[in-house]
């Protein structure tokens, strides 16, 4: 098993990748009682076109499968819920489906052992029925109808479908009522068999465990089962246009303060995974400095009554595409755009707030190493993005430099960009 010395922190990074393909990755704390163990498929509502296992011609599936699978995955053969079993033991379990992968997880501070096994044993076996997929596309439906309902979801919707023009990613999630009705059980078996396998999946344990025991528990739990040989995944591709799909969206819902979302579109087609790790730091740096919450100009719009909170800044990577999104709820929508258009013409940082903000994010880093959920989903998130664990952060963040700054943000366009706007249901201007 290979160990990491995550730098200028008190942890080590366990790594192993088992004969059937699976990513094993434990980071052990002792200074904390409970576990927090993360089940990820490199498979997410994104992926609607590919090539299905033992296959050779491609197929297009209903949008919304992945999540639809993740509902399905807690079945127990019994018509039981897997979230019980861990209920049982004083256990917590869950899942999410992003754009990009579905995570299963669970946390506890007793029978670790149990509830690992049972995470690894109810995500590596489908029971699903004719029966039971009907009765669950009742359940999403209603869930899917839920979200429309909700001014965040709807913006967030109007956002991607604001940004992207080709890419699936520009669907909800969720899947429309109509996709939702149009799924079969012979399509979800068949993502289940093309995503599902090992060697798609990475398995991240944080916190009080033993490494070699932890590790030898999996590989016995992986022995008895047989999987089919490895196969690589052929995934559709998109000709997304760099453009915007549209300059602004413009709706209305029953809220009392309009909500804005300014979006900015970042080609990154011709980045590489290390261009990525040196240049999206550095746009952190101008997005939250001159955005955030202690920011200039958040301060100066609270003091001129234009908002009443925060801005909220989002940088997401799309692949090809990387969408940044600040956003914020005024009763003077047309002020606040203006605001931040205005701002996003000054790339400027001074040597004091650049040095202040990297002795931030060392502290935070730092801070949260004991955080056995946040280094987790850390690391997660690195794989999914970098397909490496950034064990060097603290000292990445300590060789940033202000003339790199100037440099990256030179290079970088930021002048795609639009808005989406939510205004109250009788209000028809900004």
């Amino acid at each position: 098993m290979k160990k990491t010395k995550l730098e200028n922190l008190d942890l080590t990074l366990y790594e192993e990748t088992l004969e059937n393909g699976l990513q094993v990755k434990i980071l052990p704390n002792k200074n904390v009682n409970s576990q927090y163990a993360t089940f990820t498929t490199f498979y997410g509502s994104r992926i609607d076109e590919f090539v299905p296992r033992g296959s050779k011609k491609m197929v297009k599936v209903p949008h919304g499968i992945a999540h639809f699978l993740e509902h399905k995955m807690f079945g127990q053969p019994d018509g039981g819920d897997a979230i019980n079993l861990f209920s049982e033991r004083g256990a917590s379990a869950n899942a999410y489906t992003s754009f990009n992968r579905t995570v299963y997880q669970f946390s506890g501070n007793t029978c670790f052992a149990e509830n690992l096994t049972t995470l690894l044993d109810f995500v590596q076996e489908l029971y699903i029925t004719e029966e039971n997929v009907e009765r669950e596309k009742g359940i999403i439906i209603q869930e899917a109808k839920m979200y429309l309902d909700r001014p965040g979801s709807r913006l967030y919707y109007s956002l991607l479908d604001q940004v992207f023009s080709k890419d699936p990613v520009r669907y909800p999630g969720i899947g429309s009522v109509d996709d939702i009705k149009a799924i079969t059980v012979e399509e979800l078996k068949m993502c289940y068999e093309t995503f599902y396998h090992p060697s798609n999946m990475m398995l991240v344990i944080s916190g009080n465990v033993d490494p070699e025991e932890t590790l030898n528990l999996i590989k016995e739990n992986q022995k008895k089962k047989q999987f089919g040989p490895k196969q690589e995944i052929k995934l559709q591709t998109y000709q997304e246009p760099k453009h915007l799909h549209k300059k602004k969206i413009v709706f209305h819902m029953n809220v009392e303060i309009p909500k804005i979302s300014y979006n900015i579109k970042v080609d990154m087609r011709q980045w590489n995974e290390q261009d990525k790790m040196n240049r999206l730091p550095y746009l952190s740096f101008f997005f939250d400095i001159h955005f955030g919450t202690r920011s200039t100009l958040v301060e100066k719009l609270k003091k001129e009554g234009i908002i009443t909170s925060s801005l909220g800044v989002m940088m997401t990577d799309y692949g090809d595409y990387l969408v940044i999104a600040i956003d914020g709820e005024s009763e003077k929508p047309n002020d606040l755009l203006n605001a931040i258009e205005k701002e996003m013409k000054n790339t400027k940082i001074t040597d004091e707030d650049f040095e202040r903000y990297k002795k931030i994010l060392i502290s935070n880093r730092i801070y949260q190493s004991d955080d056995i959920y946040m280094m987790n989903d850390r690391i997660v998130w690195q794989m999914t993005e970098y397909h490496r664990v950034l064990t060097d952060e603290v000292s990445r963040i300590r060789s940033f430099r202000l003339e790199e700054y100037q440099k990256v943000m030179k290079e970088i366009s930021l002048k795609e960009s639009g808005y989406v706007l939510l205004l109250p249901t009788e209000r028809q201007e900004l």
